[in-house]
């Protein structure tokens, strides 16, 4: 979440993704994220940072979320027609 959504700042991409990267070199094979982050925008970022090793990692993404101008609106709609797109 820190990766692309914060409070206070956002890290740079750049490195962010290096750090999801060095994470796997270092063992880690889960990674956690959800469309809640951004909409869509953290996701975004973990796609590009595991494209080289998809295929030897478990991925999770947290859905369902409804949404309006691109913010969350506390309601939830995890119908299929909605993710088709994704």
């Amino acid at each position: 979440m820190g990766m692309s959504w914060n409070r206070s700042f956002v890290p740079d991409r750049d490195k962010m993704i290096g750090l999801i990267r060095k994470a796997y070199d270092m063992g880690v094979n889960l990674f956690d994220t959800a469309e809640a982050y951004g909409p869509y925008v953290n996701e975004e970022l973990v796609g590009e940072a595991i494209a080289p090793f998809r295929k030897n990692i478990t991925l999770c993404s947290k859905f369902g979320f409804e949404f309006k101008d691109g913010k969350m609106t506390g309601g939830f709609n995890s119908q299929p027609k909605k993710h088709q797109a994704l």
